[in-house]
């Protein structure tokens, strides 16, 4: 499956898409609409790494995969120029908010070359490893550049070793 973005009355909208085969070839099915895309702009130039306040590997191990997950989206908002307000983050007309389920309503973000929603975080959330380093490491890596997450290569390779490799 894939994002595929349609323009409907001059807007984007994100939808989740397969292909499949018919008598009349491939089409396109619709498997989930996933929000309107809203085009975020350029990103300041911030570190995550120096965000932390210990050294990345106890930082992992003290942390949830989706803690972690959950704290690179909260800072792809804040070098996109997100403000926290009173209830979410806000940038020009863009209002959402994010809490323990993800994004409240269905919104797609695109930012990195990748689109951030609920859908693209869910799947690096729930990546399960299926036995070949190599393999999985580029599957795991594919995800976060999917959903637009820059993620610090030094974390990257401990997040993958604590949550992939060890089961």
């Amino acid at each position: 499956m894939y994002i595929r973005t349609k323009m409907i009355s001059g807007l984007p909208y994100a939808y989740l898409v397969d292909n499949e085969w018919t008598s009349k070839g491939a089409r396109q099915k619709i498997r989930s609409y996933l929000g309107r895309v809203h085009e975020v702009g350029e990103e300041v130039a911030l570190d995550f790494l120096s965000t932390l306040k210990e050294p990345i590997g106890g930082y992992v191990r003290g942390s949830s995969r989706k803690k972690i997950v959950d704290e690179l989206v909260l800072f792809e908002l804040k070098k996109c120029g997100f403000s926290k307000v009173k209830r979410g983050y806000k940038k020009g007309r863009i209002r959402l908010d994010y809490g323990d389920e993800g994004f409240t309503k269905k919104i797609v973000l695109q930012i990195n070359e990748g689109h951030l929603c609920n859908h693209t975080i869910q799947e690096i959330i729930s990546f399960k490893a299926m036995g070949d380093e190599h393999k999985d490491g580029y599957a795991l890596a594919e995800r976060f550049v999917h959903a637009g997450i820059a993620i610090p290569k030094e974390l990257f390779v401990a997040y993958f070793q604590k949550n992939h490799l060890k089961g």
